[in-house]
């Protein structure tokens, strides 16, 4: 993903600021549990039986 920052912050900053981002999303829990994907399968094949 190619993120665009305007101004274009100096090469240090722009290192930190990748680098901060990166480990932000390393981190992220994943935010579509099991009742969420369970929903998304009932609504997309509602001809099915639920599990």
């Amino acid at each position: 993903m190619e993120r665009e920052i305007v101004p274009e912050p100096p090469e240090e900053e722009r290192k930190a600021l990748d680098e901060a981002l990166a480990r932000l999303l390393a981190e992220r829990e994943d935010p579509y549990n099991d009742w969420w994907r369970t929903g998304v399968r009932e609504t997309l094949n509602p001809e099915e039986e639920p599990v």
